[in-house]
């Protein structure tokens, strides 16, 4: 075996370890969504933004339908490819770096992005973490492309078909990265010698090929290309964009976690200028590679860039957002940990004190309750030990959303209220997938009915709430169920789903005639259809 795969075995397990209590991690609310929406496409075939709502391109609702088909409907299924993703995403950062720093430095890096990642559950399953992936695997295969000088046209065809299914994936996931597309064109261009005209058109042509495929199946239709055009522009340029109250760059990078992250880089970059001022040479396989190429800082610098003016452009970030640039950023950090390392006299010390660091920090990090919990509801036989897991952590019941959806859930699953249809109405789309039943509307979530512009809701809004109201007198499911509850809501939303909904336009009259209140399950309203 050779010392780089002696290496890069040695990353993979040491990922694998690090990511795999994530593969017991419960769904947070975007996964709920997205879960939901594709098994609506796999059982009921009900397409996004037709028969499903969300503001977000599809690629993350085939994603969650894909893994749906071939493992079935569960958290571990999906949690258990989310995270080889991660793992191979590691492995490849660890392969890249790699040309340039230590493998002490390397494994540092990709060890500290797999800590990150432990560190709040909202990162986990997010569009911006899976799309990196076949961002990092374009990137890698552009280098191997360079490294082997293969300069015949076929393998440059070959590479850029590859190079654009990759970023096409990639840009269906999360449009945004339409800037990665852009840098690795004229990467692609800087390697080849020959033929650069068709090589682009390839490799834009497989781009656009990917995008043709994923919305197939509405290109046929005046009112479905209308239906995609309202949720994924209109919708979220007029609601959820911030682009008509977000500040300046400069001071939007001196708030919050943006500044912690800006302090930490200019430090680090600073300690590195002033320490390897004369000559910025890294360590590596044993030598000094002397300056890195003019082509490696254009695609160093070029990543960062392209993973920060989105977020600059919308003026927010959460943590999801950040994920490429943790990445990166995580590199000179590894450098700095690196560097201070070699000032100690004793080599075993000084290899070994900077992972057992990392081990710390990681262990302090992993989730370990949720290993415990889950392990205590396998042996209980639950039916959904995740969950049961994370219903062992609940202080305050009365305040728990995990736990209202849950025994709605247990509720909806009871002999006499098995069959038939409902529709739910809140923020949260749990209900849908683990019940595994057909809503009665269009309207995964309440937002797109009540989440205002500056002018208040919109023409189409109001024609979406009488398509809701109209589906309910036309499917007349057997449960309507509305949230009474605020919490989780922000200032996105001026009132609760239950207040909203009963504000619609024939809502009252149609719960009057039809339908009776059923029950309450803490902050969620159960109205039964009438008998």
């Amino acid at each position: 075996m050779s010392k780089q795969s002696k290496e890069t075995l040695i990353a993979v397990s040491l990922l694998m370890v690090f990511f795999a209590g994530h593969i017991l991690t419960p769904f947070n609310v975007d996964n709920d969504l997205y879960q939901a929406m594709g098994f609506q496409l796999m059982r009921f075939h009900r397409l996004p933004y037709l028969g499903s709502f969300d503001m977000n391109f599809p690629g993350i609702i085939y994603f969650h339908a894909g893994i749906i088909s071939l493992f079935g409907n569960s958290e571990i299924a999906f949690r258990l490819v989310e995270t080889l993703l991660h793992v191979f995403s590691g492995v490849l950062v660890f392969l890249l770096i790699r040309r340039w720093v230590s493998k002490r430095a390397a494994l540092l890096s990709v060890l500290m992005v797999a800590i990150w990642y432990n560190f709040d559950l909202i990162l986990g399953g997010q569009r911006d973490g899976l799309a990196l992936f076949f961002i990092l695997l374009t990137i890698y295969r552009l280098y191997r492309f360079k490294d082997k000088h293969a300069l015949h046209s076929s393998g440059a065809l070959l590479l850029a078909l590859l190079m654009g299914l990759l970023m096409g994936i990639a840009m269906i996931i999360r449009p945004t990265n339409g800037l990665f597309a852009i840098m690795l064109l004229v990467a692609l261009n800087a390697v080849i010698e020959k033929k650069k005209y068709l090589i682009s058109v390839t490799y834009l042509g497989m781009i656009l090929f990917v995008w043709l495929v994923a919305f197939s199946p509405y290109l046929f239709s005046k009112e479905a290309l209308e239906r995609v055009y309202l949720c994924l522009v209109r919708f979220t340029t007029d609601t959820y964009s911030a682009s008509n109250n977000r500040p300046s760059v400069l001071r939007f990078m001196l708030k919050g976690h943006e500044l912690f992250l800006n302090i930490i880089l200019l430090g680090t970059l600073g300690y590195l200028y002033w320490t390897w001022k004369d000559s910025f040479r890294l360590h590596a396989h044993g030598r000094y590679l002397g300056l890195l190429s003019n082509f490696d800082w254009m695609m160093i610098v070029g990543f960062y860039l392209c993973a920060r003016i989105p977020i600059w452009l919308m003026g927010k970030g959460s943590y999801y957002h950040y994920e490429a640039i943790m990445t990166i950023s995580f590199v000179p950090i590894s450098i700095f940990i690196d560097r201070l390392a070699l000032r100690i006299r004793n080599p075993f010390v000084a290899w070994f004190a900077p992972m057992v660091l990392v081990v710390a920090m990681g262990c302090i990090t992993y989730p370990w309750n949720d290993l415990f919990h889950v392990a205590n509801g396998m042996l209980q036989r639950k039916k959904d030990p995740i969950t049961y897991s994370h219903l062992e952590d609940v202080q305050n019941p009365r305040d728990s959303l995990l736990l209202s959806n849950y025994w709605l859930v247990q509720y909806l699953e009871q002999p006499s209220n098995k069959n038939g249809r409902f529709e739910c109405e809140g923020l949260f789309a749990s209900i849908y997938w683990r019940t595994e039943r057909e809503p009665a509307s269009a309207f995964t979530l309440i937002s797109p009915l009540v989440m205002e512009s500056s002018n208040g809701l919109t023409t189409y809004q109001y024609e979406w709430i009488d398509e809701f109201v109209d589906s309910l007198r036309v499917v007349r499911p057997e449960f309507i169920i509305l949230s009474n509850s605020h919490r989780g809501v922000g200032d996105l939303f001026p009132r609760s789903p239950y207040d909203a909904v009963h504000r619609f336009p024939g809502f009252n009259q149609l719960i009057e005639t039809d339908y009776r209140l059923d029950t309450t399950i803490y902050s969620w309203v159960v109205y039964r259809r009438k008998t």
